[in-house]
């Protein structure tokens, strides 16, 4: 091998061997930097040439020499304010009416970080730009570059692209070794820098799935590299170091790794030396903190999360939904009950309280809130002090204190924002939220902060180290490569015809050839030992196949599972499966749930024990009605006080449309005579209306939304057919005007039961066969019970109005459908089918009670509806329902 002053690019498909042969020549002509594609890599190097070197990473040297040269870095905060500051002056045309979403911002970055990786200048992109789109992503190029520089500022995907431009300095002699492939940018700053002497090792660019690896090393040898090529070693996938293993899903693969880690490190291998692969970190990185966690294994790592996936920044997130929401209720309860939110007033006590009224606005949670408030315009640097205020207020700075993740996420949220903090231009309200969104969807904060540990690892951070050992997780179709997808801005078509031109710009394609040349250039070769795995199923049950980049690697030895537990709880389940032994504590509890299932009564499953019945206790129809259809329903909702957690914002509740019909309808006979033509009774009804939806907002209990006029209208028309419907006053019948949406207290004797009944007739008149009774529907539906609550039966005993008539001293009853304008149901004397028998019907009412009595009296309140589960459909205890039929 030559000692002449030339570039090397040393070849091989063994990485140890490229690194000592380049290390060797160049000692031979005196000192050189390390350069390398990570910190890690650089310990790795250092390790095997000795601790006198000093490493540094390939996009640290430029920054560096951009630093040097008066350059200073954007902070991850500062990028996207700097980036719409710099194209505030920019004329589009495509883009302009697309400018105000902020995914319009995120394809735009993306671009342009593409475009200075591809190292084109903006010129060359101006001139091959074709039609408005192109032409607006060329001119936006343009306006970022010409900032950048006017103001000598720099991102992460500029580094290389403007250290080579502005800031290269003096020529340096320098072994560059890790990188698997480098990007054109890259690529363009080592030309320039690499002094002779240098050297630069890449992996054997013949190999076939390399194409990455042998587009590096054609462009350097175009820039006159001398090329060594180093017998080649024998390939890590012809030895016996790898193995694979398909785990039936996604935790179960990352329990086998684990275990298997934990395995290794019981062997004696050092934590630093091991590691697990994985590439889509959404779906491995929460089943290895739990499992971890599990097993008490320390990780460590450099992940980053979203900081919308954070407590800190969900709860920002929930102050913007409820700003933008103009704080409804729902919205404003929301925030004010997160867990990491302690302002005043915030409670869920107050939260219950509020409930049946669902007030919107702050001040009805507490007095000295209304500062979370935003004007109509506020500047961004306003609105970040006042979410500072928020933070502090609520009690999160004193919580970080305390907590080591939040005050990380926290960091990352201020320092996320520092850019917008120094923005002080007025901007509508939606503007500031939109921008705020936009930065808790985008920037991340660390994930793993523990320091020493086992680490995990994407392949991207293997380039460049060794590892004893490395279990490579997720090699799927799908999840190991990515899938990826076009460019809205720059398509496929666009950049070949734009590299046609000679302004080479990568597309989709070449992300998928990145990551299978990361794959076999780097993870096949990173360890003495490896495991490759694969999930048949995902999480939700999807079927996954194989990985290409497993496929391709042909038949493997299969991972030997003889590793050992590494849980108590894993144990224990192991014993119970092959063995049948579970400790007592499980026995009991697995019996209790077996018991459940099955149906038998228990203190776990409805038999109380002791009595329920209190003869002082006040029955309404709709508790009836409850405990009729389910004893289980009536003890969850009446007993227990449970309740549904109403969103009032999700639509108007049927209820609140039956109280502005009812009252209509009792408006329209309120002072009614028989005089009175159909003309007075409608315009009685329409003003009874419009003050019941006065009344009802005024409550609380209605908000009108962007469809109320049409609603309105329509209630009115319902109420005007129903008013001219010949069954809505009968010939002869003479409404009781004291007894208009009147309420009553009675006591109701069976036999030596007492039930006290309170309830509200919508009508009473006087006819000529005697009193009735009339229930007003808003539809169709009739409430009705099981006749014999002792065994499941079907929903078919109608109790309310034979209640009412009883109480009442009416002779007859009937249920009317308003928007049906007639008559949908009857007792007494009013029904008149061939098959009614009224005394069976109030038989079957008394029976009835008795049953309500007894089961009770015996504290009987198992889970047992309608055979036909109609219960269950309606149900709003099933969140601790024990019934298979209303279990949520």
């Amino acid at each position: 091998m030559s000692a002449v002053l030339v570039r090397l690019l040393v070849t091989s498909s063994d990485a140890s061997l490229r690194l000592e042969t380049a290390a060797q020549l160049l000692q031979l002509q005196g000192p050189f930097t390390l350069v390398v594609p990570n910190v890690p890599a650089g310990r790795s190097v250092r390790a095997r040439l000795g601790d006198h070197l000093r490493a540094h990473s390939l996009t640290q040297l430029a920054r560096e020499r951009l630093r040097a040269g008066g350059w200073r870095p954007l902070k991850p905060g500062e990028r996207d304010a700097f980036l719409r500051r710099a194209l505030a002056d920019t004329e589009f045309q495509y883009l302009t009416p697309l400018m105000e979403r902020p995914s319009t911002w995120s394809s735009l970055s993306r671009t342009l970080s593409e475009l200075l990786r591809a190292d084109v200048e903006p010129q060359a992109v101006l001139s091959v730009a074709q039609g408005a789109r192109e032409a607006d992503v060329a001119q936006a190029f343009d306006a970022y570059v010409a900032t950048c520089v006017r103001e000598r500022r720099f991102d992460m995907s500029g580094t290389e692209y403007f250290a080579r431009r502005y800031a290269l300095g003096t020529p340096l002699r320098a072994l560059v070794h890790g990188f698997t492939h480098l990007d054109a940018s890259q690529i363009a700053f080592l030309g320039a820098l690499l002094a002779p002497g240098s050297a630069l090792t890449l992996p054997d660019p013949d190999e076939r799935r390399l194409h990455e690896t042998r587009r590096t090393a054609q462009a350097f040898q175009a820039m006159g590299f001398v090329t060594e090529h180093l017998p080649a070693a024998p390939h890590p996938a012809e030895a016996s170091t790898i193995s694979v293993h398909s785990a039936p899903d996604v935790e179960s693969e990352v329990r086998a790794a684990l275990r298997q880690v934990r395995a290794w490190l019981a062997a004696g291998a050092a934590p630093h030396q091991l590691g697990v692969v994985l590439r889509d970190e959404a779906t491995y990185l929460p089943a290895l903190i739990d499992v971890a966690r599990e097993y008490g294994l320390p990780l460590t790592g450099h992940h980053q999360l979203p900081l919308l996936r954070t407590a800190v920044g969900a709860l920002v997130w929930l102050w913007l939904e409820a700003l933008e929401g103009d704080w409804t209720f729902s919205r404003t309860r929301a925030l004010l009950t997160h867990p990491l939110c302690g302002l005043p007033g915030g409670s869920l006590e107050v939260a219950r309280r509020l409930s049946p009224v669902f007030p919107a606005g702050l001040e009805a949670w507490h007095p000295d809130l209304a500062w979370l408030e935003l004007p109509p315009e506020e500047s961004l640097s306003g609105a970040v002090g006042r979410l500072e205020r928020f933070l502090h207020e609520a009690g999160v700075m004193e919580r970080c204190r305390t907590d080591t993740a939040l005050n990380a996420h926290t960091a990352s949220l201020v320092e996320a924002l520092s850019g917008a903090a120094q923005d002080h231009a007025l901007r509508p309200r939606q503007d500031v939220t939109a921008l705020l969104r936009h930065t808790l969807s985008t920037h991340t904060t660390p994930l793993l902060l523990g320091r020493g540990g086992v680490r995990v690892i994407n392949p991207l951070g293997l380039l460049g180290c060794q590892f004893q050992k490395l279990w490579v997780l997720g090699l799927a179709d799908g999840l190991y490569p990515p899938r990826v997808s076009e460019s809205p801005l720059l398509d496929s078509a666009v950049r070949a015809r734009w590299s046609e031109a000679g302004v080479l710009v990568p597309d989709a394609s070449t992300s998928t050839a990145v990551e299978e040349t990361i794959f076999h250039g780097a993870v096949l070769s990173s360890a003495q030992a490896l495991v490759l795995s694969s999930p048949r199923r995902t999480a939700q049950g999807r079927a996954l196949m194989p990985s290409v980049f497993l496929t391709r690697l042909g038949t493997l030895p299969a991972w030997s599972s003889g590793v050992p537990l590494a849980s108590e709880g894993e144990q224990l389940l192991e014993r119970a499966l092959n063995a049948g032994e579970v400790p007592e504590t499980v026995r009991r509890a697995a019996q209790i749930e077996q018991g459940r299932d099955a149906g038998q009564p228990s203190a776990h499953h409805g038999l109380l024990g002791e009595s329920l019945w209190d003869p002082t206790w006040t029955w309404s129809a709709s508790q009836l009605h409850d405990v009729g259809a389910c004893r289980f329903r009536w003890f969850g909702r009446k007993a227990l006080g449970l309740r549904e957690d109403a969103d009032p914002e999700a639509g108007e509740d049927r209820r609140v449309t039956g109280t502005l019909l009812h009252a209509a309808l009792e408006g329209a006979l309120r002072g009614w005579t028989p005089q009175d033509p159909p003309a007075l009774l409608l315009e009685r009804a329409e003003a009874a209306l419009d003050r019941a939806i006065l009344r009802e907002r005024h409550a609380g209990n209605f908000h009108p939304g962007p469809l109320f006029e049409i609603e309105r209208r329509e209630w009115g028309q319902t109420v005007q057919q129903a008013l001219q419907s010949p069954d809505f006053l009968p010939e002869g019948w003479i409404p009781d005007q004291s007894a208009l949406e009147g309420s009553f207290d009675q006591t109701l004797a069976v036999g030596e039961v007492v039930f006290r009944l309170r309830g509200v007739v919508d009508r009473v008149d006087h006819s000529p066969v005697g009193k009735l009774v009339t229930d007003y529907k808003v539809g169709t539906y009739i409430s009705t019970v099981q006749p014999d609550a002792q065994e499941a039966g079907k929903l078919n005993l109608e109790i309310q109005l034979p209640l009412y008539m009883r109480a009442l001293g009416a002779v007859g009853g009937r249920y009317f459908s308003i928007e049906g304008s007639n008559v949908i149901g009857a007792a007494g004397q009013l029904n008149t089918k061939r098959t009614y028998d009224a005394a069976e019907h109030a038989s079957a009412l008394d029976t009835f009670l008795l049953g309500v009595h007894q089961d009770l009296e015996a504290g009987q309140v198992t889970p047992r509806p309608d055979q036909d589960g109609k219960a269950c459909g309606f149900c709003t205890v099933g969140p601790v329902c024990r019934h298979p039929g209303g279990r949520a």
